[in-house]
């Protein structure tokens, strides 16, 4: 067989733009494989059901070097399959360089997560986005307050900005050094969440998922939440 230059397997693979021909690519060679596993681990979505997440969790535990991976994942619910957080919060603690979440686990709690790790074991992330979805109950305030100094772009639906909201003054006091940033739902303001209003240029109409509308703001200089 042809042996291929590493750069340019590199550069086909990063090419490839759609999953049935990424897993193709997987058959091809050693050196196509190793690429193409690393590009369909990059990016991970699951559903709800036991056996999706359960799959992934098997999956990453037979090659734990797949897991590094993993920069983005995102968790969708399945309305008629409650649960999936013990899976999810497994697969989470082994993803070291994990720096985007999307949640919309009903029941999925930070602080679940980290009663999952024990308390001799750290959360391994470094936050850059969170997008927090409509099915999850609980707010994302502990999240926040926990990747405070790498976030650098929210999303929020209504009812996690309502839980913000009510809960007294959770976020009041974080700096959040390099948020640059929020898209929030129609009508929803920054000032909302505890963020001053002279810090946040918007807001620019983006439309959403579920048809659901938001608008995103800007950061327009050093953005500290109200004391």
């Amino acid at each position: 067989m042809i042996s291929v230059p590493p750069e340019i397997v590199l550069q086909i693979i990063e090419n490839v733009d759609d999953r049935y021909t990424m897993l193709n690519c997987l058959l091809l060679s050693r050196d196509f494989k190793n690429d193409a596993t690393r590009l369909l681990y990059r990016s991970v979505d699951l559903f709800s059901t036991t056996g999706e997440l359960k799959k992934f969790r098997h999956a990453i535990d037979a090659n734990p070097q797949n897991a590094h991976h993993v920069v983005h994942i995102a968790f969708a619910q399945v309305l008629s399959w409650a649960g999936g957080c013990d899976d999810a919060n497994y697969i989470l603690s082994k993803l070291p360089n994990l720096r985007s979440l999307k949640m919309a686990l009903s029941d999925w709690r930070w602080e679940g997560l980290l009663e999952y790790l024990s308390p001799s074991v750290h959360c391994p992330w470094q936050l850059k986005t969170l997008i927090w979805g409509a099915e999850t109950t609980h707010g994302p305030s502990a999240l926040i307050v926990a990747h405070q100094g790498t976030l650098e772009h929210i999303e929020l639906h209504y009812d996690a900005c309502r839980a913000i909201a009510g809960s007294g003054t959770p976020l009041r006091g974080l700096a959040l050094p390099n948020l640059r940033s929020i898209r929030l739902p129609l009508h929803i303001h920054p000032v909302n969440l505890g963020l001053r209003a002279r810090d946040w240029d918007g807001p620019t109409f983006k439309g959403g998922e579920d048809d659901d509308d938001t608008c995103e703001w800007n950061r327009t200089r050093s953005t500290t939440v109200t004391v």
